[in-house]
Parts: structure tokens; sequence; C-alpha cells
């Protein structure tokens, strides 16, 4: 399918660097939105998990609205709870418990060739080289730790391996290196851009731990503890070498795996993309008309 791009400024070499977060990731998307609204079309990108599950969709020349529309024909948010349009949307959630069958065994929880294949079908491309925006997915060597970067080649495994977050997805095998979630060893990868581009945008979406009245918290949100190791990570590295716009939207409440509250995310994440807007227009001036 031919996408249509808007007329862009040129001369300008703008990164765009999305992290992972699961559902909070389409905090990505207004994002996107507003660099289309304001003709900055990126020069590179990079990407960790759901970044880069939602950045090869805009790699591969979709608009920010044009992803919007994808992601809410797949989620049934609740202010959608009606009749009608849960008959006419019965098809399409069958379609993704299909993708998303549960595979339970050593490795993980859930399997994700089914979502990077309807992944494929909606960009159009299965290499990197197809995109029309170069980009840098990230994942973890699970034996070493050290950060691995995916610019070439097939886009399957890299997808895959980038979001498949511990316990939940399956890792990816490749040679003797077992990979998984790029957030574990690199949450927002704007480093991966500072050196060829002019300004980089890193987009956090991550959440911060919660008190919530309680003394201890429940079990499972000792999970995030895994989180609190990747901001420390980001915070120092920031310290040294920070990207030049940083966008964090308040996220606080909303968990990995909760893809329904899609229209509460990303109305959490409207005045970080509101102050983003003012940033960019104060470098950069209004778009061309």
């Amino acid at each position: 399918m031919h996408i249509r791009m808007p007329r862009l400024r040129s001369g300008r070499r703008i990164g765009l660097a999305l992290g992972g977060g699961g559902a909070r990731g389409f905090a990505h998307i207004p994002v996107m939105e507003l660099l289309d609204e304001l003709k900055i079309r990126p020069w590179r990108m990079a990407g960790t998990s759901m970044g880069a599950v939602i950045g090869i969709l805009y790699a591969a020349g979709r608009t920010g609205a044009q992803i919007r529309k994808f992601v809410e024909n797949v989620v049934l948010a609740p202010d959608t709870l009606n009749v009608e349009k849960i008959l006419s949307r019965a098809r399409v959630w069958k379609q993704w418990m299909q993708l998303l069958l549960p595979k339970v065994g050593q490795k993980g929880l859930v399997r994700t060739d089914g979502i990077v294949r309807h992944l494929y079908d909606q960009a159009g491309v299965s290499t990197f080289e197809e995109l029309k925006i170069p980009m840098k997915v990230v994942a973890t060597d699970f034996w070493t730790g050290e950060t691995v970067v995916f610019q070439s080649g097939p886009l399957l495994a890299p997808i895959q391996a980038s979001m498949a977050i511990p316990v939940l997805f399956e890792p990816v095998v490749r040679g003797d290196q077992l990979l998984v979630d790029g957030g574990v060893s690199n949450l927002v990868p704007y480093d991966l851009l500072q050196e060829d581009c002019s300004s980089v945008i890193a987009v956090n979406v991550s959440r911060g731990a919660e008190r919530n009245g309680r003394a201890i918290p429940r079990a499972w949100e000792f999970g995030h503890t895994v989180n609190i190791m990747q901001q420390a990570v980001l915070r120092e590295r920031m310290k040294h070498a920070p990207p030049d716009f940083y966008v964090q939207p308040s996220l606080e409440g909303f968990h990995v795996l909760e893809f329904h509250r899609y229209h509460e995310i990303l109305e959490h994440a409207q005045p970080a993309i509101d102050t983003l807007r003012k940033a960019l227009l104060e470098r950069f001036g209004p778009p061309p008309a």
C-alpha cells in the first residue's frame, strides 16, 4: 500500500527514541501525531519493547493518525462498551485472542510471533531495509546483560526479542544468545541516535512506584523493582549525555498489560505532549504552510 507522506521540513537531522512500557507505550502515538502536525520527520529512530512495536509502524511510513486508527480497531476501551460495537468487533477480538494464545512452559506464558506477523500486515514491511526511516531495535542478551542492537535484515526476530518481557513472553534464541526485553538494558535508547542526529527526542513511558496508602506493596507489585533499576541506569546516562527533548508522561497507575485502558493512557499523556509541542515550536518555529 502506498502511503502519502506530508511535506516536511528538511535540513534537520532529528532522532526519535521510543522507550518500553507495555500498554503505556500507546503514549508514543500522540508524539507521532505531534511530529506530523509540525511537519517534523525523524531522520533516525530507535525503539525498545513497545517503543519498537509502535515505532516500526511509524518508520514504515504510517502517520500517527493511521497508527491511532489501527490501535483503536483492536482495542476495546471501557467507553465503547455497547452491544453494537461489541458485536462488530467480535471478529477482531477473536483474531487477537488467537495471536496472544497462551503458551504455558518454561520459556514464557505468551507467544509473540502472531502479534509481530499481524504488525507486518499493517506496516507492509518485513525487513529493516524497507523502512522509510532507518530504525534501531533494542534487545538484551540474557546471559551477558549486554544491549543488542538490530538495524538490518528481517524484522520478525528483533521485534519479538525487544518485547520479550521475562516470564511473560518467550525469549528469542539467536546463536548462543538468549534475547529478552530491550528495556532490561536500555529503557529509552536515545543514546543510539546522538552521534548521527543534531537533535534527539526521547520518550519515556515507564512509571514510578505508587504508595496507594499501603505500607507494604502487594506481592505482584514488587515486579516494579526491575523498573527501579531501569530508571536508575537511565538517570545515570542522562547525567552525562541528556537528550535534547525528554518526554515522560505521568502514567502512574497503568500496568504493562492494561491495553484496555488505551484512551485513559492517551488522556494522561496529553499534558506532556503539550509541553513537547511548546518546546519544539520554540526550537524549530512553526511548520511551513
